[in-house]
């Protein structure tokens, strides 16, 4: 009969859709290739292959990880979004700061309290005070808590101080000035020390130096695109040293610093590498608190290669009393340097205006061509690096500068054109600061991941013996001129490169690796059967 026939084909087609339906299941329920027919390496190779890779990622370890770096070489480096906030950060904050504080502080200042040295030492002694009584707290909390959580706090302060500093420029009061930089000091006190470590502990070994440099230059652009906005200014007001465009002229410089203390506001610690090897190979995490046996290298690509040995890291942890002494040397160089600095840098100006006769738009101009001399020259010494040593181009950089300050000292008592004393200027000024990159990445590579938020505070300390300085740099120069100022300057700079001379021995070709276990065993041979070489 028909009823029976449509049973019958309902249900074939009934029984055709089950088996459709088992066959697509089949793969979820059972292997899609059986052992017989592919070994056990393969298999798990082909559910590697074949795992998404949303699933396979573990949200709970940072967005990126120290396994982000390519095994094919040095070249190929997965960077953290926090490098790329720092530079950010540091081009507006040095762009703005630059404006305000580099040559028109000093300059207002001295007409402001009628030209007296001293009023300029102390207004800057004091914004390096507040920074030092700053930074050596925050150090402590940015390692036992979270640095982003800092630079926020660095960054309320932040508005706060610029809301100060116009309403002191408003009322062209000295006193509400002073208050104005103690509160940018407080700002870089904390801001400098959280930033430096986060951003060091955001780069991975082998790379350091290179992203130290690139901010280097970032801030030294910073601080030529400063006095560009201050020749503009200054020439379209009429190019005249005046107490209302001195005013005007700073108040740019704080709206441009705004941006940058934005910033502060998006950094976060989960994107920081969670494990890293320090500058002698071994894992921050797990060899950072023992000491013992020395170091020969200040290499900052040294790997070890665990796969042999599960406690391969152990004699390295025993190398830690040398990497202190290795960081404690070039802290006090560094220190030594921003002593010697801090006393003439704020005059320098003062010397342009009464000494040169020089108006407001050259300064601009020489305060331009000097940090683009820097940049050139922060871009060669890292270069020179791969080839003679850090330490040692450092030295050499630091003894090109203080020749050039010792020539124009000799050429502005001579009477020579202006322009002779000028050239020496900006050339003296690339080489004593072009340094800088190299030695802080000797600081950071030689100091553990938890310890690099205090030895970045050592930053804030050299900003207040650099700010301390400046205060007796201002008594020195009402008793004994410019001139001679700038003699004791130039010799406490070479007495400041000889903590670097002390690590030529240990000096080595940067990027350049090492077997460190083999290194503490046997002087004889380096690197061999430990792990690739990598260089940039």
């Amino acid at each position: 009969s028909t009823l029976p026939a449509k049973h019958l084909l309902q249900t074939i087609m009934s029984h055709r859709q089950t088996e459709e339906s088992n066959s697509n299941q089949g793969p979820l329920s059972e292997p899609l290739l059986s052992p017989d027919a592919e070994s056990s390496e393969t298999l798990a190779q082909s559910e590697i292959n074949l795992a998404p890779p949303s699933f396979a990622e573990d949200h709970s370890e940072p967005l990126l990880s120290p396994d982000a770096v390519s095994s094919e070489g040095t070249d190929q480096i997965s960077v953290s979004r926090n490098v790329y906030l720092t530079l950010w950060y540091t081009g507006f904050a040095f762009a703005g700061r630059s404006i305000w504080n580099q040559s028109v502080l000093a300059t207002y200042v001295f007409l402001l309290r009628q030209n007296d040295l001293e009023a300029v030492g102390f207004i800057t002694a004091s914004m390096g005070l507040a920074q030092f009584a700053c930074s050596i707290p925050t150090g402590w909390l940015a390692d036992s808590y979270r640095r982003d959580t800092m630079l926020r706090i660095a960054s309320f302060v932040g508005v706060a101080a610029i809301a100060t500093t116009v309403y002191a420029l408003w009322t062209l009061s000295y006193i509400h000035l002073v208050v104005a930089l103690v509160t940018w000091g407080i700002v870089w006190g904390i801001a400098n020390t959280s930033l430096s470590a986060l951003f060091a502990d955001s780069i991975p070994n082998g790379s350091r130096s290179l992203y130290f440099t690139r901010r280097s230059m970032i801030l030294t652009s910073g601080n030529i695109a400063g006095p560009i906005v201050s020749l503009t200014m200054f020439a379209i007001l009429g190019d005249q040293w005046t107490i209302s465009e001195c005013a005007l002229v700073m108040g740019v410089g704080q709206i441009i610093c705004f941006p940058a203390v934005a910033l502060m506001c998006f950094f976060n610690d989960d994107f920081a590498f969670q494990h890293e090897e320090t500058g002698l190979g071994q894992s921050s995490n797990d060899c950072n608190a023992q000491d013992g046996e020395n170091v020969t290298e200040l290499s900052e690509n040294v790997t070890t290669d665990h796969a042999d040995d599960d406690n391969d890291c152990f004699p390295l942890c025993t190398d830690l009393s040398e990497q202190r002494k290795i960081a404690l040397l070039i802290a006090s160089a560094d220190l030594t340097a921003g002593l010697a600095s801090g006393m003439s840098i704020r005059y320098f100006p003062i010397f342009f205006k009464e000494h040169l006769n020089l108006g407001p738009v050259m300064v601009q101009i020489l305060y331009i061509l000097a940090p683009f001399c820097q940049t050139c020259l922060m871009r060669l010494g890292q270069w020179l690096s791969t080839t003679y040593g850090r330490c040692h181009v450092s030295a050499i950089f630091k003894w090109l500068g203080v020749s050039l300050m010792f020539a124009m000292i000799l050429a502005s008592r001579a009477a020579l054109p202006r322009w002779i004393v000028c050239a020496l200027y900006v050339c003296r000024t690339g080489c004593a600061n072009a340094t800088s990159p190299l030695t802080r990445s000797i600081l950071m590579d030689n100091v553990p991941k938890h310890e690099r938020g205090k030895w970045a505070s050592l930053e804030s300390l050299n900003m207040f013996s650099w700010s301390g300085s400046a205060a007796l740099g201002g008594v020195l120069a009402g008793v004994l001129g410019m001139l001679p100022l700038f003699a004791i300057t130039a010799t406490l700079q070479l007495c400041g490169t000889i903590p670097l001379v002390l690590l030529f021995d240990k000096d080595t070709k940067e990027g350049v690796q090492e077997a460190a276990a083999s290194s503490v065993e046997s002087d004889e041979e380096d690197g061999e059967g430990d792990g690739p070489r990598s260089s940039r």
